[in-house]
């Protein structure tokens, strides 16, 4: 059976256009009460340059969101994307462990570590992605963080800065208005004026592009209490023109 190379050299070029459909490739790795998890919906494509660079943003982000488990991304000679994350995820595991299985603990419920990476846009000028990521180390709970990044279907390319983040404080009365009107962003307001926050700050990771938006979205503790979640905002493309980059605003204007 023959098997696709990934990131093998590429003849053709990346376009606007072309449908992004997904695989899901999932790898469970375990050992003792160790459990790794990797989860990725693998572009499927018809333009096969669109598609390795897309490979290439999502293997990026399993490597920069486990940083600290020194995970590298493997050279993608005679291995397909598959592969690379059977490799990538051992790595994590065998450091994992290090870190965090202590033999002989009575208290040992288990440690876990996962990643999910969800397509959840797909337009004729961009696809946008969801990075989920778990881990529980011991205590109470465990800890969740997600980002998102949006990809250029012109030529492949990740945005990067998509909130202008110094007019923040111009972006007050929108921001205001969008939670008033999502209305399950209330208990979140609530807890703001607790904490004699008249401001709606920024999230500390940058935005994406879905159809309805601009979406933003806060990691937990960021503006409110852990048991409250991860709160969501969607501003309309139409009032977040003049606070989105340009590359941004040129992806919401052609839809």
């Amino acid at each position: 059976m023959a098997i696709a190379l990934f990131l093998c050299f590429i003849q053709e070029e990346a376009i606007a256009g072309v449908p992004v459909k997904s695989t899901t490739v999932k790898k469970v790795f375990k050992r003792n009460n160790t459990t790794c998890e990797i989860i990725v919906d693998r572009p499927v494509c018809s333009n096969a340059a669109l598609r390795a660079s897309i490979e290439r943003v999502l293997l990026g982000y399993i490597k920069d969101n486990s940083a600290d488990y020194n995970v590298s991304i493997p050279t993608a000679k005679n291995r397909s994307f598959s592969t690379i994350i059977q490799i990538m995820g051992n790595s994590i595991l065998k450091k994992f462990i290090a870190d965090y299985d202590k033999d002989n603990d009575p208290f040992d419920r288990g440690q876990f570590y996962n990643i999910e990476i969800k397509l959840v846009a797909d337009t004729k000028e961009y696809v946008s992605y969801s990075i989920n990521e778990q881990l529980f180390t011991g205590g109470e709970h465990g800890m969740y963080h997600t980002r998102h990044v949006t990809i250029r279907k012109s030529d492949g390319k990740p945005l990067t800065n998509i909130l202008q983040r110094e007019k923040e404080s111009q972006m007050q009365p929108l921001l205001k208005k969008v939670a008033a009107e999502q209305g399950d962003l209330e208990e979140y307001l609530k807890y703001l004026k607790h904490l004699n926050r008249e401001d709606i700050p920024l999230p500390e990771e940058d935005a994406w592009l879905q159809p309805d938006g601009v979406h933003i979205q806060y990691q937990p503790y960021e503006i409110c209490t852990w048991v409250m979640g991860m709160p969501e905002f969607v501003i309309p493309a139409k009032d977040a023109q003049p606070f989105i980059s340009k590359e941004a605003s040129l992806l919401l204007k052609s839809r």
